[in-house]
């Protein structure tokens, strides 16, 4: 029990600082990684507790496993530029670029470390801490370099987990196995404000008049909307704080999730086995800053998707294995973000939605170990990653497109330890091209649609990531 405890300590003190690089995971483990996830039918460590909860079974012995995986992300916009906008009264406003900009982002360390060891010859049972979900973007905050900043120039979401497991062998063939991850997750965003219009310039677009006219509010309300009037009242606060940084930091402090797994392995040659990974619905509280100073308290629900993991290992001569999984994620729970302001911002906005309509998606992971000799292995993987983020809805919050990954690593067994390695290439298959459709993109240029509108954002995205990862097993 001892052993247990000071597992889960240590998850809580690396898991504090860990962040991961991409919208999903891309490995847990050395091991895993380097076979690119394609473990769901062969997972034989700590970390089954994740990859399939039924594996947990196949140990034969206590063992401790501590990991970090490094991921150094390369991303760039080019030619991102934001035209067509027009005032009120017609007239045409400047383009902004066309300008490339390459992210600012610092290397991301994710650690992991789990514990696992058969209780009877039936039952194991095994505890892990990782990041199953997470991004960590940052780009220049200089709008003149950068005027993506209106946008978002950093984001970051991530979920942290600690995930207790049991694992039953019904026979020789078949086992079964069940976790609870106990999660808190994070959530922030910094932007520059765009509100460079001030209330002369919406009262002369009608009037000709170049001051605020509280008269002209009330005819705008009177004859145009309410709405409108409130727009036209707040342009005084609103192109105060132009050029402001805006800050969100929000956290939901415990969710929760199931997951379940299935192992069929009749023989040592051929195994399949399936994963459920169950959704953590989470509700995220905190603060928004202005340059600082605390402004109001806000509140987003953004839940964590279920997914589901198949996989088949074979074993064509005994030194080599190879698995093909594929792992389903559904993405499309979350259809909006939005985030809810406890006392409006700048005393107009109650809240603000980002409409997400994400995909479903399916990933294709493929594996291969060849097993040098009973020190040393040799591994090989690869995965196609479609995003799950359509050209509508895209926005640098979420700089998401389709990747192919391809991994290497080795293992070597000194006995009671085992060290595993892996190194990972992550790119862009093409550059994700947007030509003005995605109003994520497109609103920060046009802050009020009642003074001056039209503002539409082309560009394109690409990138690519390596990542570094290394383990270490120590089997008591």
């Amino acid at each position: 029990m001892k052993k247990w405890l000071v597992c889960i300590a240590l998850t809580h003190v690396f898991g504090a600082t860990g962040f991961a690089a991409s919208v999903d995971t891309f490995g847990i483990g050395a091991k895993a990684t380097s076979l690119a996830g394609a473990v769901c039918a062969s997972s034989d460590d700590v970390f089954s507790t994740y990859y399939n909860p039924a594996a947990l079974s196949q140990l034969k012995q206590a063992q401790i496993t501590a990991a970090i995986q490094m991921a150094d992300p390369h991303l760039q916009f080019h030619d991102f530029t934001v035209s067509g906008g027009e005032t009120a009264a017609g007239t045409d406003l400047s383009d902004i670029g066309p300008v490339d900009f390459k992210d600012d982002a610092d290397s991301l360390y994710i650690p992991s470390l789990g514990y696992a060891q058969p209780l009877t010859k039936d039952i194991s049972f095994g505890i892990a801490g990782y990041i199953p979900f997470g991004l960590d973007v940052k780009w220049g905050k200089n709008p003149s370099e950068n005027p993506g900043a209106y946008n978002w120039f950093h984001s970051y979401y991530i979920r942290e987990t600690v995930n207790p497991t049991v694992s039953y062998k019904i026979n020789d063939t078949m086992s079964v196995g069940l976790g609870v991850s106990l999660g808190k997750s994070k959530s922030g965003a910094e932007k520059i404000l765009h509100y460079p219009t001030a209330p002369s310039d919406y009262n002369a677009a009608f009037t000709g008049h170049d001051t605020y006219d509280p008269a002209f509010a009330q005819y705008v309300a009177t004859n145009v909307s309410v709405a409108a009037a409130q727009a036209y009242t707040a342009l005084a606060l609103s192109h105060a704080v132009d050029g402001s940084k805006l800050e969100l930091e929000l956290e939901d402090t415990f969710n929760h999730s199931v997951n379940a797994g299935f192992l069929y392995k009749p023989k040592d040659s051929f195994a399949a086995g399936l994963t459920f990974r169950g959704r953590a619905d989470a509700k995220f509280e905190g603060d928004v800053t202005i340059n600082g100073t605390k402004v109001t308290t806000a509140e987003m629900r953004y839940d964590h998707p279920e997914q589901i993991q198949a996989g088949i290992m074979v074993k064509p001569i005994e030194p080599v294995t190879l698995e093909l999984d594929v792992v389903w994620t559904r993405w499309s729970i979350n259809e909006s973000q939005t985030t809810y302001f406890k006392q409006p911002l700048m005393g107009l906005l109650s809240s603000e939605t980002l409409e997400r309509d994400w995909n479903n998606t399916n990933q294709i992971r493929i594996g291969a170990e060849w097993q040098v000799n009973p020190m040393v292995a040799l591994r090989a993987g690869y995965f196609y990653d479609p995003s799950p983020v359509p050209d509508d809805t895209f926005d640098i919050m979420w700089p998401d497109a389709d990747r192919k990954t391809y991994s290497i690593g080795a293992g070597f067994d000194f006995g009671n330890w085992e060290v595993d390695t892996s190194l990972q290439f992550a790119y862009a298959e093409t550059k994700r091209i947007i030509g003005g459709e995605s109003d994520n993109l497109n609103d920060p240029y046009n802050p009020m649609p009642f003074v001056y509108d039209g503002y539409t954002v082309s560009t394109s995205a690409d990138g690519y990531l390596m990542g570094y990862g290394v383990s270490v097993t120590y089997k008591f």
